[in-house]
């Protein structure tokens, strides 16, 4: 049964919404407001330095691979992806640097070389390495795949799913606590620690206050593999929306949607800026943050749909990132690395006490030209340098060019970068960078990446659902709905939705024949 559905977005959930809609048959429309696809799935080009603007890890190829199938391509032909050997270096500088060089890890995806791996650095550590890995593992199996195997309706229904995993998995479930408390039982070392910790920014969180349940994400990073898609991520958008147009489904990007409109409690249509008439529909996708949704074309139905609530949750981190073209060699980086400062619990303690952005910050830093040839040009390599910061709030002059805080965090950047690969800051060809205001302005409030911060036990529960019950017909996908953020996580939630809007046909049908 075919339904006329609009998508409001094409970052990487709308898309995904958009590939597996028209697979099954439905008419789909496209609405973005930018000019480009992928959302915070970016691209900027200077001087012959290419870089990812927004994410640069993918993990979950397959779900992705799903994506292109329903619009009828191959991710691996019309991309492509290479493995990344380490798949991230790790880099301790907890215990100072009195022997000259912090201490390295390499993290691969066979268990029993990490555990080597960490042996060589940390004696005795290596078999704490695998039992995480297998409580992870157990983590995933238990809670992680009722979460993530259908789409979230509500928590009796996923109790329900939990259930079936048996007595274990109610008994993990009641036992979780935070990552910080994880970390602690499984590692002596207060480097292995901040391993366990780190998972908590996947989600944008503090460990302190982030639930143990997001420790599933080492047993998908670790296991199951990461990848590098050749173009970056920006490629996977603009791959997936020209195999989407070619099944007849437009894309129209400069095309801003002003309204959602609603008759007797069921989406009918849009207005979009320019045009004379309403588009109308039987169901709308919203791939935009919930919050933003609410304050622009949502606003009349916010408080109905409790959306308006949003604004007073406490939001998750955003980032800041310095683009570095280099000339010559980097040294001891990987593909994905990562430094750890003195005091990891200091940094959050700045972002979400503080408001402000760490003064000895973990970096991270993604080298896509170890991997990929044409990203920095011959002899050269391009740097993607990302700190933890907190969403805009009430000052966003700070984050402008010029401004004391962003000559701080570049300082600091630099600085950290420098004990990594010494005289790096010398050979620096260019220099760009993505704030906070950035990432807002791509629709995340404040320039939160994931929406609400992902505290206390019942976090996963609290974003927003992807069915709207208050209006028939509206749907919502991306980073700060369900299933949550990431470039796998919001194509599975595209998937999602998908599969409600299939579960809801025939009723729309029936609201478009009464109308």
């Amino acid at each position: 049964m075919a339904l006329d559905i609009v998508v409001i977005g094409a970052g990487m959930g709308g898309l995904s919404t958009a590939a597996h809609l028209v697979s099954q048959g439905h008419r789909v429309r496209v609405f973005e407001s930018t000019s480009v696809v992928g959302g915070k799935a970016g691209r900027r080009v200077i001087d012959g330095f290419r870089f990812d603007t927004g994410p640069t890890l993918l993990t979950m190829a397959d779900v992705v691979r799903r994506a292109f199938r329903a619009a009828g391509g191959d991710l691996d032909r019309d991309v492509g992806l290479s493995p990344i050997h380490p798949e991230t270096r790790y880099f301790f500088a907890a215990n100072g640097l009195a022997d000259g060089a912090p201490k390295r890890v390499d993290l691969v995806q066979d268990p029993e070389e990490t555990a080597r791996n960490i042996d060589a650095v940390f004696a005795g550590e290596g078999a704490a390495y695998k039992k995480f890995l297998a409580h992870a593992a157990t983590i995933w199996r238990y809670a992680s795949e009722p979460y993530l195997e259908v789409p979230f309706t509500g928590y009796s229904a996923f109790t329900l799913r939990v259930l079936k995993r048996g007595l274990g998995a109610v008994k993990l479930g009641k036992n979780l606590g935070t990552l910080d408390a994880l970390g602690r039982e499984f590692f002596r070392s207060a480097e292995l620690r901040m391993f366990v910790e780190r998972f908590a920014t996947y989600v944008g969180g503090d460990p302190s206050q982030t639930s143990a349940a997001y420790a599933n994400i080492a047993h998908v990073e670790c296991t199951m593999g990461a990848m590098h898609p050749r173009g970056g991520m920006a490629a996977i958008a603009r791959s997936l929306a020209e195999r989407i147009e070619s099944r007849g489904a437009p894309i129209r990007c400069d095309a801003k949607v002003t309204e959602v409109l609603v008759e007797r409690g069921r989406v009918w249509g849009v207005r979009v800026e320019g045009e004379p008439s309403p588009v109308r529909c039987d169901a709308v996708v919203v791939n935009v943050d919930p919050q933003t949704a609410a304050e622009s074309f949502l606003a009349r139905y916010a408080d109905e749909l409790e959306l308006a609530s949003l604004r007073k949750r406490e939001r998750s981190v955003s980032c800041y990132a310095l683009l570095l073209g280099i000339e010559g060699d980097v040294g001891p980086l990987a593909h994905h690395t990562l430094y750890f400062p003195r005091d990891y619990a200091k940094e959050f303690s700045d972002i979400y006490r503080g408001r402000v952005a760490p003064t000895d910050p973990t970096i991270y830093v993604n080298v896509p030209s170890l991997t990929e040839a044409g990203v920095a040009p011959e002899g050269c390599h391009s740097l993607y340098v990302l700190v933890n910061a907190p969403a805009t709030g009430d000052e966003p002059e700070r984050w402008t060019e010029g401004s004391q805080e962003v000559a701080r965090i570049d300082e600091a950047i630099v600085r950290r970068l420098e004990e990594l690969v010494p005289g790096v800051a010398s050979r620096i060809r260019v220099r760009s960078r993505v704030t906070p205001l950035d990432i807002a302005a791509l629709g995340s409030v404040g320039g939160a990446i994931y929406g609400e911060a992902p505290h206390g036990p019942t976090a996963p529960f609290r974003r927003p659902k992807q069915r709207v019950d208050a209006l028939r017909g509206l749907y919502l996908v991306g980073g700060s709905a369900h299933p949550g953020g990431g470039v796998a996580m919001v194509t599975l939630g595209g998937e999602h939705v998908s599969t409600l809007i299939r579960e809801d046909a025939s009723g729309l049908a029936r609201d478009r024949r009464g109308s």
